[in-house]
């Protein structure tokens, strides 16, 4: 059994990781504080940090959406963003050899999201046709 350790790396960033022999794999998870419980109230705010989940994976840093796809997709980085009260998380799985390569666009979702005005309109509907289905998924309606 292996132990998960906790550092402290010198930016005072807490790591806490688990390595598992084997494993040919990598996995992280950031809880970046940007919630839901902090959009502002009424029709203009709320929501405001699902649909910023989703756009900041539509590009960062100096790439493009269909720039920053590409890069990640050729490391083999699978991501995905979810929003919730407290938090916005970003996860990423890949090889545990391209870790190093993987961080560097995954760091500028976090700190360097573009934000292109033309992807709000897609990622709206996307939160819109989410909202309408469901009705489709009694499990995850009750959940909410």
């Amino acid at each position: 059994m292996t132990a998960i350790r906790i550092e402290t790396l010198e930016n005072g960033l807490r790591v806490a990781f688990e390595p598992i022999a084997g494993m040919a794999t990598a996995s992280l998870c950031w809880l970046v504080p940007v919630g839901t419980a902090g959009d502002p109230a009424g029709a203009a705010g709320e929501g405001e940090t699902t649909l910023l989940s989703e756009l900041i994976l539509r590009g960062a840093g100096d790439r493009d959406s269909r720039t920053f796809i590409a890069a990640l997709y050729a490391l083999g980085c699978d991501r995905r963003t979810t929003a919730n009260p407290f938090h916005t998380i970003v996860t990423a799985t890949m090889m545990g050899n391209r870790v190093a390569e993987c961080l560097a666009p995954l760091c500028d979702v976090v700190l360097r999201p573009r934000l292109d005005a033309e992807h709000l309109e897609p990622v709206q509907r996307l939160a819109q046709q989410a909202l309408e289905g469901l009705s489709d998924d009694t499990l995850r309606l009750v959940m909410l």
